[in-house]
């Protein structure tokens, strides 16, 4: 059963509308047939007792030869000496039979006998009264309609033979109420439609949130709008996209003071280190606060990208990576660029720099020199930043963005550096709402693919 059903919850809800409508609807159609039909035939079934009732009371007191002249102007009426046999039942007649009889003897009173027999579906012609009289009887009355031999003896021995119709309910599914429901079908759901996708609308946009909310904590709020189920949803998320974001300052905060307070005893110990005499140990002390140094810039740097506030501008990529191009060019490192112009990209400049250095001074120390290449398309612009290096094993692709983690077995921070620089790299993309991914090269060489979208605001 499941199959059958719409993923989507706008998809669910239609569905429900629809068979609920569809169901009612058919249920109405046949209870509001049934009581018309039941009323066409209480009134058929009346005139046409009436009219017999009326008949007999004026051809009862007529001669005989008056009454022939009389019922040669009747088509529907037979004068015979004996009544009609008829063999066969019409399965249609059982009800509206019993209705029309109630009205006969209602109406001829107590001083006429009378019979109703159903006209069957295939009846042999009867011979005509003197060459007058109706044509030979039929079932198929008109629209629908059931047939019924009515005979009637008059007190002089005479039989008045009547041939009566009375309607008969057509199907309750005609074309004509097939019509009617399925154009109250397409405005309902029209106005069906209309509603849920503006109940539904606010939870695709809560889910968008939720998934920009993975990339960039700093998202604006989404809006409080809709029934109260849907506001009270919309500010609990706010509320916890406000605490993430008061948790991550506050440690961000945190972190950046201690990294920044240990600039200050940094400097102390390198000034000491110049009072050492023996050349050897201080050489060592320089490298290990070298490297201490270099720890605390890289975690500063990394902070700053968690909890980055600048405002967002439009950046042209090609520009940025053309500028930081000259740059490594001028240091005389291999740096090749290969792209074509790209709509504006808006985000922080700053921010995406930092990132395409990271990557680019890793190519270099790793691969000897970094290929890069600038491709869009109608949703993002794509860049890849390629070497000629080893690669990095797949079951570490993923493990070398945590911070602080180093490829290298053996920790040498001359050949490992401090194991930052591809996270803060990510982090940064992923502030601005894109990706970032590694792959080996068949030709040897690691690719570093980095995807950005055009985040225009409203």
């Amino acid at each position: 059963m499941k199959r059958f059903l719409p993923n989507s919850l706008f998809g669910r809800l239609i569905l429900v509308l629809f068979a609920g409508l569809l169901i009612s609807q058919l249920f109405s159609q046949f209870i509001n047939h049934e009581e018309r039909g039941l009323l066409l035939s209480e009134n058929a079934s009346r005139q046409a007792a009436h009219h017999i009732a009326d008949t007999v009371q004026l051809l009862e007191p007529l001669s005989p030869e008056a009454r022939e002249r009389a019922v040669a102007h009747w088509p529907d009426i037979r004068l015979r000496e004996q009544p009609i046999s008829l063999r066969g039942r019409n399965p249609d007649s059982s009800r509206s039979e019993n209705r029309f009889s109630a009205w006969l003897a209602q109406t001829l009173g107590p001083d006429y006998r009378y019979s109703v027999s159903p006209i069957p579906s295939r009846m042999m012609r009867g011979e005509r009264h003197a060459g007058r009289g109706p044509a030979p009887y039929s079932n198929a009355g008109p629209g629908g309609s059931v047939a019924f031999l009515v005979q009637v003896p008059l007190k002089d021995g005479q039989w008045l033979i009547f041939n009566s119709r009375i309607p008969k309910a057509s199907s309750w599914l005609s074309s004509r109420a097939l019509t009617n429901i399925g154009l109250l079908l397409m405005v309902v759901l029209a106005l069906s439609y209309v509603a849920v996708r503006s109940l539904t609308r606010p939870l695709q946009q809560l889910s968008k949130a939720a998934d920009a909310l993975g990339r960039n904590i700093n998202q604006p709020p989404i809006s409080e709008t809709g029934p109260t189920e849907i506001r009270q949803v919309a500010r609990a998320f706010n509320l916890m996209q406000g605490r993430l974001q008061s948790y991550i300052q506050d440690r961000t905060h945190v972190f950046s003071a201690m990294s920044h307070d240990l600039k200050t005893p940094i400097t102390r110990m390198r000034l000491r280190t110049d009072l050492l005499d023996d050349d050897l140990l201080r050489e060592r002390f320089e490298k290990d606060l070298k490297e201490m140094e270099t720890m605390v810039t890289e975690a500063l740097a990394f902070m700053k990208g968690l909890d980055n506030h600048t405002p967002a501008q439009a950046i042209n990529p090609l520009a940025l990576l053309q500028s930081i191009q000259t740059d490594y060019l001028e240091a005389n490192k291999s740096v090749s660029l290969e792209g074509e112009a790209t709509p504006p990209l808006w985000g922080q400049a700053a921010l995406l720099k930092r990132a395409l250095v990271n990557l680019i001074d890793n190519a270099l120390f790793y691969g000897q020199r970094a290929d890069i290449q600038l491709r869009h398309d109608g949703q993002g612009l794509s860049i890849d930043i390629m070497d000629a290096g080893p690669g990095i094993s797949p079951q570490d692709q993923e493990k070398v963005f945590q911070p602080f983690f180093r490829v290298e077995s053996s920790r040498n921070r001359d050949t490992g550096g401090t194991g930052l620089g591809l996270s803060i790299a990510r982090n940064i993309i992923h502030s601005h709402g894109g990706d970032l991914s590694l792959h080996n090269r068949p030709e040897g060489g690691l690719k570093v693919s980095m995807t950005l979208p055009y985040n225009v605001p409203d």
